[in-house]
């Protein structure tokens, strides 16, 4: 972090040429607060999230639309995860867990696997 800032910086310097990583993140309370996850890379991925509405950790329809519209994913994709997630389709504002399983649905979707629970949980092992 550069002086006078706070935060936790966590870093590698290893290159990958392919694969995938994983971060579990837990945001401040604190309004305004961006969390990043860089991957550095020729191309700099990076993945920014920011609760910015002081709604406790929870994200809601708008946050979850910015992440599927950087993931990229068709409109089934999109609906088979959000009936995983949101199952009643009335409260989208997802809490911690809900949003990891959110990224990790999006994840299988995104290599072309079944977008499933069990999915999930076999990438868990």
């Amino acid at each position: 972090m550069p002086k006078g800032s706070v935060g936790t910086v966590m870093a590698s310097s290893h290159y990958m040429w392919y694969g995938s990583v994983k971060a579990r993140m837990k945001t401040s309370r604190g309004r305004g607060v961006v969390t990043a996850f860089i991957l550095l890379s020729d191309v700099k991925d990076e993945i920014d999230y920011e609760w910015e509405d002081g709604s406790n950790g929870r994200v809601n329809a708008s946050g979850v639309a910015k992440v599927f519209a950087a993931a990229r994913l068709g409109a089934d994709e999109q609906a088979s995860i959000m009936a995983i997630i949101a199952p009643n389709g009335n409260d989208v504002a997802v809490g911690r867990n809900e949003f990891n399983v959110f990224l990790a649905l999006i994840g299988l979707a995104q290599e072309g696997e079944a977008i499933s629970l069990d999915g999930v949980d076999e990438r868990r092992r």
